[in-house]
């Protein structure tokens, strides 16, 4: 802005931008050229259990090797310790960790089918069925829609 009028400069910011940007919505935030296809990678934060609780589901920390200038840049990850760690903000690090690929679909299938689950238990033809099936309906409340201890849904 100009400081005479408070309007805006009139200059082409974008021809001041560097040649090799990457737009933030693109990067690859986990840049380590080491990766080996058969794990899966992510940062954990290295705060009160966290990275027990993930060694004891199966990751592993990646150990650090010594580092390559042209794989580093500011915010990639950092081979600070015996382990690959990342500055996370307010002086906390986050820890490179990896699990078996198999081991990392097999936890998403489980989670996706506690999701579809949830997901099916709120239809409400599957509600209306399950209350059928343990006896919960009544009549004279509302009509064949009200069950005892639930809500009353009319089409």
């Amino acid at each position: 802005m100009s400081k005479a009028k408070g309007k805006p400069e009139t200059g082409n910011r974008a021809e001041c931008r560097p040649k090799g940007r990457v737009p933030i919505y693109y990067r690859n935030r986990l840049k380590w050229n080491e990766q080996d296809p058969a794990y899966k990678y992510r940062f954990v934060n290295d705060i009160e259990d966290r990275v027990p609780r993930f060694k004891d589901a199966g990751y592993e920390a990646v150990e650090s090797k010594a580092p390559v200038a042209e794989q580093r840049g500011p915010g990639d990850p950092a081979p600070l310790a015996s382990y690959v760690e990342k500055s996370v903000g307010g002086g906390d690090k986050a820890v490179l960790m990896r699990i078996k690929k198999e081991w990392y679909e097999e936890d998403q299938a489980k989670k996706q089918k506690n999701i579809d689950e949830t997901e099916r238990s709120m239809d409400p033809r599957v509600r209306e069925e399950k209350l059928r099936q343990d006896g919960h309906s009544e009549t004279g409340m509302g009509g064949a829609d009200a069950y005892v201890g639930s809500i009353n849904i009319s089409r």
